[in-house]
Formats: structure tokens, sequence, C-alpha cells
């Protein structure tokens, strides 16, 4: 489908464009055939041109504002059906899903009925005899789990909602009457039909949910298919911003949604997380293990007579480097990793995630298409324990259940054992842990992560974990809360938080973003401002926005300092130096602060002055060579240029010479006249050179100091001659 002309069409009618937009509808249009969808195009345009006629008669029409919006909601609510149109006629997964749904005929009243009877079923299940109990289990589950499955594709197929959808959904999902499992399987069905196209009603009902669930699982993937699937182009709904306005309101909400961001960034590095564990864990957990793999199964090794007798400690020594494996991965995973991913991302080819349904189901030991691996593992406690206090997503507990039927049979006997232990899936979750809402939000998020990247289906859906487009650099569609209907809310008192954690994993470009459509004016958004411009190295911004926040707090020292460096690294060395005279003073024994005001007093002609703090510093703290290659660079500047060649020999014999040491040095050997130690120390230096610098640029860069040793410009480029001559033979 072609996802950027939508987007295109949409940014359109945004803008209030709707003949614009309906020019580009128009040919989309004629591709479906739908008389239905062309007979509204039509009365559309007619509309519009009877609301343009009134105007160019001069009639004063003050309902002309309000009649031009209700034109553009409809042509987005066309654009709507147009898509799903399309998407029916194009792609696999929508067809089939409206195929089913075209079958089954049913409506919100069946729906509801139908779910409130299966969990009125099973509860009927234990009072029937024993010998029937399985196999009325399994017709029921097998039947539930067909019209869930329909009931799923209806709602994320569905054409926009009337506020009687609304209400009657919300009702249904929040109802305790039916099983929680399919209230879950609702809640994500909308969340995917809001990715595919934004529809006010849906996203009413996800926020409903997460208002009024008790159940923690429930609110949280309600909260997070609302905060995902929020529009980018919100014109033309009218009544969201008071709605997220009011919803911010609340401090806990948006603490929330500030974790929820960041868990998002956590699933996105999953693939690198799984590239560290690769290179720094597994190999120390599989050099210490006592087991092999072979073509037969798995095999314990034998044990090492000979090695027990050279080396009586190396069991002890293998223990501890697994254990410190074990613990650097439990550490990753309490920080929010997603350590997982990489295992369970090639155990996603089974036909269970064939259904779409399926990728976002909550583990369930009913589940009909596991039954056969159930089986074959009832003996073993492994499942309960996966179900119960696993560290794996819904997904990977699917997956896991699905691998373990085809290997259950080749692994060891006392493996087996292992495995009905609960600690045989690594280390397991503390329920204090596995009941926070943070927990099932990064459980939830991680089958979401999973879906938009392996999923067949994925790529028809706007990717909530994608870092901008090709189209749009200046994007990061992960950063919903870069929003502008978040801007002037109450989370703005979560940038520092929000900022520090971008700022950690160097997301300056979302950083960047987050400042500017939260549009926040206190000290730590010009902090984090000032920040991102050193990182784009654009000095002069970044001392603008430092500045802003010392007028905010003349006194903060992370201002004066980012300020300091950005006037320095833009060469506004006596803006520079004012800023380094007030640090030092508030921290006088700082050394790198005290180097840095002595290069701004050189700079700004104090070289005198420089040079007495400088020979103090060098007193004070001898062998620090940074030291002495400021002294020695102030002496030559000063015009004593044998104290400064003193100062280089000293520097060069003594100390770790840079390459650009030995060039400051032959200047110093020219300016003296020693042109043999002059050369010597330039080609030093051009040892160091990149193919793409020339001596004589470098030379020529100082020729305002070599000028006034009587150097002119002439002898520079002689010298770059002299330089680059080929050595003889």
């Amino acid at each position: 489908m072609e996802q950027q002309l939508f987007k295109k069409i949409r940014r359109h009618l945004n803008r209030g464009e709707l003949s614009v937009a309906m020019k580009h509808i128009q040919p989309l249009l004629e591709t479906v055939r739908s008389p239905r969808l062309y007979e509204r195009f039509e009365k559309i345009n007619q509309d519009y041109q009877l609301v343009i006629e009134y105007m160019a008669k001069g009639v004063d029409d003050p309902q002309r504002e309000d009649v031009y919006r209700r034109l553009l909601k409809k042509a987005d609510a066309l654009l709507y059906n147009l898509e799903n149109a399309i998407a029916d006629r194009d792609v696999r997964a929508f067809s089939d899903a409206f195929s089913k749904v075209n079958r089954a005929h049913v409506d919100f009243p069946q729906i509801k009925s139908t779910l409130e009877q299966f969990v009125a079923d099973v509860a009927m299940i234990e009072l029937e005899p024993e010998e029937k109990q399985k196999i009325l289990a399994e017709n029921i589950y097998k039947e539930h789990q067909e019209f869930v499955d329909m009931v799923f594709d209806a709602i994320w197929v569905s054409d926009l909602w009337c506020e009687d959808d609304f209400a009657f959904c919300s009702q249904l999902i929040l109802s305790p009457t039916i099983d929680s499992n399919d209230a879950l399987l609702m809640t994500s069905a909308l969340t995917l039909s809001l990715l595919f196209h934004f529809d006010m009603m849906k996203s009413e009902t996800l926020r409903k949910v997460y208002t009024d669930a008790t159940d923690i699982v429930l609110k949280q993937r309600a909260l997070v298919g609302w905060a995902l699937t929020l529009p980018e182009f919100t014109h033309l709904y009218d009544g969201l911003a008071p709605v997220v306005k009011v919803f911010c309101e609340d401090e806990d909400n948006c603490k929330q949604l500030a974790e929820l961001q960041m868990q998002i960034y956590f699933c996105m590095n999953a693939e690198n997380d799984h590239i560290e564990i690769q290179r720094d864990i597994m190999p120390n957990l599989m050099k210490n293990s006592n087991l092999k793999i072979t073509r037969f199964g798995i095999e314990e090794k034998e044990d090492d007579e000979l090695d027990d007798i050279l080396h009586p400690d190396s069991q002890e020594k293998a223990m501890e480097e697994v254990e410190q494996s074990f613990q650097k991965m439990l550490d990753m995973q309490k920080s929010g990793a997603d350590i997982y991913f990489g295992g369970f991302s090639q155990m996603k080819r089974f036909p269970f995630f064939y259904r779409v349904s399926n990728w976002f189901a909550p583990f369930d030991l009913h589940h009909p298409e596991i039954q056969s691996s159930v089986t074959k593992l009832s003996n073993n406690s492994l499942l309960s324990h996966l179900f119960d206090s696993g560290p794996f997503c819904d997904s990977d507990k699917y997956s896991f259940t699905l691998a373990m039927k085809s290997v259950i049979d080749k692994i060891p006997e006392n493996m087996r054992e292992m495995l009905d232990n609960s600690d045989a899936l690594g280390p397991v979750m503390a329920p204090e842990e596995i009941n926070t809402p943070a927990y099932k939000r990064r459980m939830y998020l991680q089958d979401l992560y999973r879906f938009f990247k392996l999923a067949d289906a994925r790529h028809e859906f706007r990717n909530p974990f994608a870092e901008g487009d090709n189209e749009e650099p200046k994007e990061a569609q992960e950063l919903f809360l870069s929003n502008k209907l978040f801007k002037n809310t109450s989370i703005v008192g979560q940038i520092p938080t929000l900022c520090a954690f971008l700022v950690k994993r160097k997301k300056y470009n979302a950083l960047d973003i987050l400042l500017q459509s939260l549009d926040s004016h206190d000290i730590n958004s010009s902090l984090y401002q000032g920040l991102v411009a050193m990182g784009k190295r654009d000095f002069f911004q970044a001392a603008d926005s430092y500045a802003k926040a010392l007028e905010l707090e003349a006194d903060n020292k992370t201002a004066l300092q980012g300020y300091a460096k950005a006037c320095y690294y833009s060469e506004n060395f006596q803006r520079a130096l004012e800023a380094y005279r007030q640090l030092s003073e508030l921290a006088p024994g700082h050394l790198p602060t005290k180097k840095k005001y002595c290069i701004c007093l050189i700079h700004t002609g104090q070289t005198e002055q420089a040079i007495k703090f400088l020979y103090q510093m060098d007193f004070d703290q001898p062998g620090d060579w940074s030291v002495v290659r400021i002294l020695a660079w102030a002496l030559l500047v000063a015009g004593k240029k044998e104290q400064a060649q003193n100062e280089y020999r000293r520097l060069i014999d003594g100390g770790t010479p840079s390459s650009e040491d030995y060039f400051n040095a032959g200047l110093c050997d020219w300016v003296v006249g020693d042109i043999l130690g002059a050369t010597v120390k330039l080609k030093k230096y051009m040892e160091h050179l990149t193919s793409n610098k020339s001596i004589l640029a470098d030379l020529l860069k100082e020729k305002e100091l070599l000028s006034t040793y009587g150097i002119t410009v002439n002898q520079i480029i002689m010298m770059a001659d002299l330089l680059n001559r080929p050595a003889e033979e």
C-alpha cells in the first residue's frame, strides 16, 4: 500500500487544504471502483462547491467555517474507508480478516453474549463427569478461539466508530462477565486499528479502559495503545487536545507516560543487547558448561580427571564466571533490556504466528494451537513456572512452548528433571516486581515490538518503534511524547528525567525534537538545548541556550560551564575568559578551568598574565605536560622564543608529545633560526597528516604568528616545498 501517499493526503487535510486532498483521493478512489465511496466523494465536492459559490456572491455565512471543518472530517472518514478498501484488495492479512468477518455477520450484542457464554461454559466443565471434561474443554476452547480471533479481526479492520460503538465496546472490555484474556485481546485489536488510521472513538475507548480498569495488565495494555496511537495530525480532531491535557493533569499518568517512553527505547535496543549477550556473556556460559550439543541431542561432557589434578580450582573459577555472566544478564533485564529478543526472534515461524491475533494473545495453557505441546510436556512443571513467573513476554512464552515440543525427547533425563526446577528458565521474577505496572507494560511492549519486527503483516501499520523515516529525517516516530498534543501540559514536569535518559543513550536528535515540541522555557530545558547544540557543534546556538539558563539562574555552575565551553569553541574568547574567571572563583583548585582561563588570556592579548599563572601551575603541578604545552605556546606568542624552545625541548624529551607538539616545536625552532631542527620536527608532524591535508595549509594558518618573527608568506611556501622534497637516497 502507498502509505506515504495516504500520509501526504492526511497532511493536506490537517492544513485545511480540502481541494488538494480531494484531488489526491480521486485517482485512488477510481482504482477500487466502489459506487458507495464514489458517491460520498461527489457529495463532499458538491457541498464544497456550494460553499465557494456563496462565498463568491459575497454572502455572509456565519456557519461557513463550521461547514468547512465538517467537510474536512468527512474527507478524513472517506480516506479511512478508502484505505480499508485498498488494504482489503492488496494486503493478505486484511483480505483474510475482511473475509472472516463478512462470513460471520456478528454485531456487538452478539459478541457480548457469546463471550459471556464462554465464561459460563468453562465454569460448568467441572460439573461434567471426569472422563468427559478434557474433550469438552478442548471443544469449548477451540470454538472460543475461533470466535475471539474473528472478534479481533472485526475490530482492527472496522470502519470509523460512532459514540454508541465507543460506549458499548468500552463497557464490554471492562465487564467482569467476560474472560480477562478476551478483554486484553480486544484492547490490542483497537491498538492495531488505530495504528492503521486514527479514530477518535476508538482512541477514547482505550483511554476509558485505562482510566476505569482495575486490572493492572488491562490498564497498561490500554495505556500503551492510547499513547502510541495519538495522531500526528491533530487539527481534524477538535476534542483531542483537551482530553490529553486533562489526562496529563494526573501526576501518576505523566509519570507512567514518561516511563513508557523510556521503555520504548529499551525495546528498540533489543538487537544491540543481543549482540552484547552473544559477544560478552554466551561465550562464558558455553565455555564453562558441562553440556555439548550433538546431532543426536544434548549430551553431558565427561569429567577430565587430569584437569582436576592439574587445576583443582578450575571448577570453582568456571562457576564464578557463569554466575557473573548470569548476573550481568539479570542486571540488564532489571534495567529494562529486552534480553530474550535475539533468541526468540528465530522462533516466530511456527504456524501459530500466521494469525495476527496470536501475536497479542495473553499466554494461556488452554490455547488450542499449543495443545499438542502442552500434552507432551504435561508431566513437567515447566509450563506452570513459565506461566506464573517466567521472565518472557507472552509471545515468547508461546514460542518456547512450541519449540520445547520438538526438543524435549532429545534432552538428557537429568536435564529434564532440572526443568522441573523453578530456576530452569533463568532468573525468575519476584512477585512484587511482576505485579508492578512498569513490568506489565514492559512485557506487552515486547509483544508489540516482536510484531513490528517480525510479523508478515507489520508493514501495513505505523510502526511506533521506528526512528523517523527518509522523507522526514527530523521526525522521531518512536518519541510519542513529542506529539504537539502534549505541548503546554503537565508532562513538562517529566522533562528532566526524559532528557537525562536520552542524553545517557546519546539520542540527541530525539532530545532536540522533544525540547522543541514541548516548548518548555525552564532552566533544565535551556541546559539540555545547550547540550544538543554542543553535540551538533553549533557553538553559537549552544552559547545562546546556556546564556538563557544563566538569565534564569545566574549562579548555575552547569550553565556557566556550558557557556564557557561554547564561547571557547566558537572563538569568542573574551566571553569565555569572563566565564572561566567566574568558574575559577567558584572552584579555585580546578586545574582544567585554570588551563582554559590561561588559553583565553593568550587569545585576548593578555599573554604575560597567562605566563605568570602557567609558571605557578607548573611549579605546583610538576609533570603535568598539558601545562608545559600551554606555557611553551604562550612564550612563543609573547616573543620569548628561546624560553619557548627550552619548554618544547622539555616537553618532547620528557613527556608524551603529540603530533601538534612536534608542529609547534618545529615553528619554535624555525623562528629561533634552527632550520634543521625545524624540518626534523615538522616532518615528524607530517607523518600523522591524512591524505586530504597539506603541510602548507597548516603553516599558513600560523602566518600571523610567524610574521611577528619576520617570516613572510613566501618563506612559508618555500618551507613547505622543502618539507615536501623527496628524501635523498
